[in-house]
């Protein structure tokens, strides 16, 4: 079985990075990263600088992940960046037993903790059984300093490498085919009949530490949140 991380960054401190990919390594085998900036930023690059890339490689290697970039480039906005990363990972390898069985969705910002070997046996025994997607505990932890923290919730982050996989109205809309027909995985199932959903047993935990990010991260942050907020409201989607 292989569990594969999409990564997508930019301009994050390596010590973060490092941090997201050991959390990777509590379900994954692979990460496939994506590096560059959306087009509504005003500093927009497309590459990081280069200590970002070699912190995600010495930590893959030390956790014993294959790790595979795509070309750093300027994205238009998230939907775009996060399906360049969704047709990576699903896609068939040169050897077919390092194709992707499940796939999950890994921000900078994430710490995941939980039973590896716990995790990936029932993941293992729920591909069998021909679940679709899988809902884990996620949640933002108190920072005292803003006084922000959500309830744990349960969302259906970890998704089966479906045929014909694709995000679209919303980087958390997906979707995927079975038997040609399409299915809504997390967040599509408002645009489509929903997939079948396990909850996740095993000790997992994922936090989202958005409010824990430098002055500088997370004033950018929220203003691009801003300002994708106001294409949606002109364009009814995001870019």
């Amino acid at each position: 079985m292989i569990v594969t991380a999409m990564l997508s960054w930019y301009d994050e401190p390596p010590e973060l990075l490092r941090e997201a990919i050991e959390g990777a390594a509590v379900l994954a085998d692979r990460v496939v990263a994506a590096d560059g900036a959306f087009s509504l930023l005003d500093d927009a690059k497309p590459e990081s600088e280069l200590s970002q890339e070699h912190a995600i490689i010495t930590e893959a290697e030390r956790w014993g992940l294959d790790v595979e970039f795509l070309p750093p480039r300027i994205y238009k906005g998230q939907i775009g960046k996060r399906n360049a990363l969704l047709k990576h990972a699903t896609r068939p390898t040169l050897k077919a037993d390092w194709d992707s069985n499940w796939v999950f969705p890994l921000d900078a910002d994430w710490k995941i903790v939980g039973d590896r070997s716990a995790i990936r046996s029932e993941l293992a025994m729920l591909h069998g059984k021909g679940f679709e997607q899988v809902s884990v505990p996620f949640m933002e932890p108190l920072n005292p300093e803003f006084g922000v923290r959500l309830a744990v919730d349960r969302i259906p982050l970890i998704m089966r490498a479906m045929p014909g996989m694709q995000i679209e109205q919303a980087h958390w809309i997906y979707s995927g085919l079975r038997r040609g027909e399409r299915v809504g995985l997390w967040g599509g199932d408002a645009l489509y009949p929903p997939a079948k959903t396990a909850e996740l047993q095993a000790p997992l935990l994922i936090q989202n530490r958005l409010y824990f990010r430098d002055a500088y991260r997370l004033e950018r942050s929220q203003g691009y949140a801003k300002r994708v907020a106001e294409y949606v409201s002109e364009h009814g989607a995001e870019p």
